[in-house]
This record gives C-alpha cells, structure tokens and sequence, in this order.
C-alpha cells in the first residue's frame, strides 16, 4: 500500500545530432513515469524525446525540435531517425546513466522504434531488442513515514539490487 507508482525502465547510448549521450526509457505500470520534466512534457510514443538541459545545447536543438537519433545496434551497426523534442527533461542526479542536466528520455515504444524502425518489416527486431534489454524497476513510496519505512525494508531485503535515492 506505500507503493504509489512503478514505472518499468531501461537504459542505453544514443546520439543526438550526433551528440553522445545515455537515454533511459520508461513505461509507467502505475501512476505517471517517475522522471519529470521542467518544460513541455515527457514522450509517449516513437518519434518523441525529452532532453537535458545540458544535453539540448550541446545538439544545437531547442523545445520542439527535430532531431536526429542514432542508435548503436548489437551487430555493431547504427540506426538513425528523427524524433522531435516535446521536452526539458529533469533526470535524478542519483540516477547513473544520465546526470542532472544530461541524457534523453524515451517511452520504452520510442526506444525500441529508435532501434528498430517502425512498420511491419520493424517488427521482428522489436521482438529481439524487447527480449534483450536489461529492465529495471522504480517505485515511488508515499511520502509518510509509513514509505519511508517501506522502502527501507525492500532495500534490506535486496542489499545491492535495490538503490534508495540519497537524502542530505
């Protein structure tokens, strides 16, 4: 009951105008994603990414923006396509992947498709890439001491596997 929202994510490298960069990608299982963003609105389908700040200048792109999104491909290959940018993405900076003003932020369709393409040809590499990529799991506690107690215990339960956000 302390658990208010779970959003299923996973990371990896892309390029952004050909800007490297690390991309997290999620998929809310309950409540909204638990990554936020400062202007404009998180994505949530292919074709969309939010952006850090940092990361935004650093690919000459603005709020709104096309850009070009290059991804390294297992076969050591790289696939590209345009995205426009629907926003300013605001990453926990405990996260690791990315830093507080770095990194883009996809759905998990918008990261696949980014791979894989989109229509019927895509398909069979979506299955693939769905299959292949490492998830992790955030959980957002209620706010109380009833969630902090909560999340206390999920990470005495699983030392090393879970990871609480660092509190001054």
């Amino acid at each position: 009951p302390s658990v208010r929202r779970i959003t299923l994510g996973v990371a990896g490298a892309v390029e952004i105008n050909g800007v490297p960069t690390d991309a997290i990608a999620g998929q809310p299982l309950e409540g909204p994603l638990l990554i936020s963003s400062v202007q404009g609105r998180l994505p949530t389908r292919p074709g969309e990414v939010a952006v850090g700040l940092k990361s935004l200048h650093e690919a000459h792109a603005a709020l709104g923006s096309e850009v070009r999104i290059a991804v390294p491909l297992p076969d050591g290959g790289v696939h590209s396509s345009m995205a426009r940018v629907v926003g300013i993405a605001a990453f926990p900076p405990d996260f690791g992947v990315v830093g507080l003003n770095r990194g883009a932020i996809f759905s998990l369709d918008g990261f696949v498709a980014a791979q894989c393409g989109t229509g019927s040809a895509a398909q069979a590499c979506s299955d693939e890439v769905l299959q292949q990529l490492s998830y992790v799991v955030l959980a957002g506690f209620t706010p109380d001491a009833t969630g902090r107690a909560a999340a206390a215990s999920y990470a005495a339960q699983f030392p090393g596997i879970a990871n609480l956000p660092r509190t001054p």
